[in-house]
């Protein structure tokens, strides 16, 4: 019998998803634990600055993979949406995998 490569269902998910989260912590690190964030019209700096967020700058590292783009009316990284993606995707890569192993198990 072909060994199956259901388990990829399973397995990209979970990279994406571990992808968008590794890119937001080396943005924090490389800018003292702060990510940087896209100061946007109509949005009061005061909301945009606190802890854990700086308002993006030419101090600022890595700025590209900073909060800057504006998705579901806040401000988004490109970690945030692999995040997004990651979790969108895992009810249904689950069940496409039980779909294939049980499909795998009736055949043998």
């Amino acid at each position: 019998m072909k060994p199956s490569k259901s388990w990829l269902f399973l397995f990209v998910p979970i990279a994406v998803g571990i992808l968008g989260s590794l890119s937001n912590a080396v943005v924090c690190v490389v800018n003292h634990g702060q990510m940087p964030v896209l100061a946007v019209a109509g949005v009061a700096l005061d909301k945009l600055q606190d802890w854990n967020h700086v308002i993006m700058s030419a101090h600022t590292h890595l700025n590209f993979l900073a909060d800057w783009m504006v998705h579901n009316g806040g401000i988004s990284s490109l970690g945030d949406l692999l995040i997004d993606a990651s979790q969108d995707l895992t009810v249904p890569s689950i069940l496409a995998w039980l779909g294939l192993t049980a499909q795998s198990f009736k055949k043998s």
